[in-house]
């Protein structure tokens, strides 16, 4: 009976590797994101209108950006370059977050908000061109890759909670694997 069922192949490697960085990118986000509230408007003394706009811009520029990164992805050679950039760019970005308050509060917000963009620009940048690379991968098991890849992702979300209720040790070591991921 059980030759009779299709034997069900692997997930490409890259698919896979995909769905890992997505994981990392995702916890880091998820890790950062939720203090901007208390950072912008309790210690940078933002007025909630300010930091209002920082999400809408935050919310708008990936849409933006995927139209004419999924644009270019498809004249590349390779889209993997453009996954790479965008992926640094939001790791690179992230940490620098947490230099708001040494620039001061009158300058802080705006460089929330800058940092937010280009996190956001990364995202942006990556999103078409990491789909385009997962249907290029996953032959006659699109639905299962990129359900694998959303996941993956998903779950980074949940790690957050994971990581943030750990001891000190292990919550380090779970806010450094984005910026080692990518």
């Amino acid at each position: 009976m059980a030759e009779d069922q299709p034997k069900t192949r692997s997930l490409h490697r890259v698919v896979k590797a995909t769905g890992w960085v997505s994981f990392f990118t995702d916890l880091g986000s998820e890790m950062i994101y939720p203090l901007l509230p208390d950072l912008m408007v309790g210690r940078l003394g933002a007025t909630k209108t300010t930091f209002g706009l920082v999400e809408g811009l935050a919310e708008g520029i990936p849409a933006l950006v995927k139209y004419f990164s999924g644009r270019l992805s498809d004249r590349v050679p390779s889209r993997k370059w453009l996954v790479l950039a965008g992926y640094s760019l939001s790791s690179a970005v992230k940490p620098l977050i947490g230099l708001a308050e040494l620039v001061g509060r009158v300058l802080g917000p705006f460089w929330v908000m800058g940092l937010r963009a280009l996190d956001k620009v990364g995202k942006g940048i990556r999103g078409a061109p990491r789909d385009a690379i997962v249907a290029d991968y996953s032959e006659d098991q699109q639905g299962r890759a990129f359900g694998y890849q959303r996941a993956m992702d998903h779950a980074g979300a949940v790690g957050r909670r994971y990581c943030s209720r750990s001891p000190t040790r292990r919550m380090r070591s779970c806010s450094c694997a984005p910026a080692s991921s990518a």
